[in-house]
């Protein structure tokens, strides 16, 4: 699971993924490269599959 970068928009349990909608300018470069997010407007969505503790 990715740590948390600021304050989520959008936050969403699907099943076991979760989904996160941040606004683009709270990404940076490096991260972006990382999940790779589809961008709806002013804003970039991704899910993650937590990890098994």
């Amino acid at each position: 699971m990715l740590k948390s970068i600021g304050k989520a928009s959008l936050f969403m349990k699907l099943g076991k993924r979760v989904c996160v909608c941040m606004r683009n300018k709270q990404l940076d470069k490096g991260f972006r490269a990382k999940i790779r997010p589809f961008v709806i407007g002013w804003y970039s969505c991704w899910c993650d599959k937590p990890s098994a503790s």
